[in-house]
């Protein structure tokens, strides 16, 4: 039973690897002034079902408000270039062999337009900066996986204020 757990959190973790917080993509911070915030649940319907999406994506936006970012809406960022997402990420597996248990990630980036120097004409939307937490949480539990989100928001907001210190 131990293996089976201790497998599915290495999926877990070398699915997000990539995921940094560091001084090159803290770089990619300086001049960002505002951002659309989406947050996305998904896997099991039960770890859903338990997620409070709108009160999570309330907690992200006054947390980027009260550091200084402006909040575009959804309408401004799809008709203004250059608005970076903020994309959060919750994901819930259930562990079948442990009831009542769930593997969880929360993944934030920050994704934004950017250009290749030799091809000023190619340009993508990519993720510049991210974080993430993962771990294990009973299913009576599962509504606590807001304060991992502020956790993992606040290493956001580090990152964005060490990168635009005036």
């Amino acid at each position: 039973m131990r293996t089976i757990l201790c497998i599915v959190v290495l999926v877990v973790m070398a699915a997000t690897a990539w995921a940094e917080d560091s001084g090159i993509t803290r770089k990619t911070l300086t001049g960002v002034d505002q951002i659309y915030v989406m947050v996305t649940v998904t896997g099991s319907e039960a770890g859903r079902s338990a997620i409070d999406q709108s009160g999570i994506l309330t907690d992200v936006e006054l947390s980027a408000r009260r550091s200084g970012l402006k909040i575009a809406s959804r309408e401004m960022a799809a008709q203004t270039n250059g608005v970076p997402l903020l994309g959060i990420d919750i994901d819930t597996l259930k562990v079948d062999v442990m009831p009542g248990l769930f593997a969880y990630s929360v993944q934030m980036e920050l994704s934004q337009w950017a250009t290749l120097v030799r091809a000023p004409s190619t340009s993508q939307f990519i993720t510049t900066w991210g974080t993430v937490s993962h771990g294990t949480v009973g299913g009576k539990n599962l509504g606590n996986l807001r304060q991992d989100v502020r956790e993992v928001m606040g290493r956001f907001i580090n990152a964005w204020l060490a990168a635009n210190r005036k």
